[in-house]
């Protein structure tokens, strides 16, 4: 079997604009433009790609128990209790036995600095 044609980015942006100047402004004037959603889809893709690659690079996340403070310059996280964990639910254990403080459940890509892990969205 003949091995299939991938477009350029730059040829799949032309189809768009041709596409565009023919279909969607016919039915309304202020439809949005495809190709500059492109380019924002496009950028949003790389920059998820690029970041996938460097957490791969790096060794993936590890978690632990965080909390914030003034080191004197700024404000830093910095690991609690046992440190770090490879695996999420045992540092969410971790965070379990601060449950009255300020601490919360972070993340790193090795060896980066702490960030807390947002639990109203999937960064897992």
């Amino acid at each position: 079997m003949a091995e299939q044609y991938t477009p350029t980015t730059e040829e799949v942006r032309e189809y768009l604009e041709a596409a565009d100047r023919v279909t969607a402004h016919m039915f309304s004037p202020d439809a949005p433009d495809a190709a500059e959603a492109f380019d924002r889809w496009l950028a949003a893709h790389d920059a998820q790609v690029r970041a996938e690659a460097i957490r791969t690079a790096a060794g993936g996340w590890e978690y632990g128990a965080i909390y914030q403070a003034d080191n004197g310059r700024e404000m830093r996280w910095f690991s609690m209790g046992a440190g770090a964990f490879a695996i999420r639910e045992a540092a969410e254990k971790e965070v379990e036995r601060f449950a009255d403080s300020q601490i919360v459940l972070g993340r790193r890509i090795k060896p980066g600095a702490w960030v807390p892990v947002q639990t109203d969205g999937d960064n897992t």
